[in-house]
């Protein structure tokens, strides 16, 4: 009987703790994605922010990366008004959580980075983003704004592979702050 309640203490300790751990990391993508992104001209970024929500996917999977996603960007137009808020994008945002969720929970090799990364980029950034900023948003005309957005994808594609194929693989950084065991 006491060992029941031991596990039962022990499931609340570690929900606490990865409710405390996915808020660390929401605030952690707020500050990477407000502070850190460099732009070029209006339309285009580079924002490291990817990197959270893929810690997030490879400590808790789906739920936890999507749940950062979406708090990121809820957060950020609550902070940031003036930016209004884009369900596109943060559909976006919330997708390629689900998509690092699938690849990376629990393994991140090179072959599930770069499926993890190109399936985000591919389906969230090019398509659905770029959809939202022509049809929703109307920012500009369909073909300056993919062409833009594909020059976008190419070098984040790139420059995420290796980023975290460095952090998860090379480093194993989510073992290393004890993120996973």
């Amino acid at each position: 009987m006491d060992y029941s309640k031991t596990k039962v203490k022990r499931r609340v300790i570690d929900s606490t703790q990865a409710v405390t751990t996915i808020a660390i990391l929401t605030a952690l993508s707020i500050v990477t994605s407000v502070f850190l992104t460099f732009r070029v001209g209006t339309y285009l970024k580079f924002s490291p922010a990817f990197i959270v929500i893929a810690l997030a996917a490879r400590a808790y999977g789906i739920y936890g990366a999507v749940i950062v996603a979406f708090l990121t960007d809820y957060i950020q137009y609550h902070m940031f008004p003036a930016n209004g808020f884009s369900f596109g994008i943060c559909l976006s945002n919330v997708l390629t959580g689900l998509i690092f969720g699938l690849f990376l929970y629990k393994k991140a090799d090179l072959k599930r980075i770069i499926g993890a990364t190109l399936s985000s980029q591919i389906i969230c950034s090019l398509f659905i983003t770029t959809i939202t900023m022509v049809y929703i948003e109307k920012w500009m005309p369909l073909f300056p704004m993919a062409y833009m957005r594909l020059l976008q994808v190419a070098i984040m594609s790139v420059a995420s592979i290796i980023i975290l194929y460095i952090l998860f693989v090379k480093m194993d950084l989510p073992k290393k702050i004890k993120l996973v065991k």
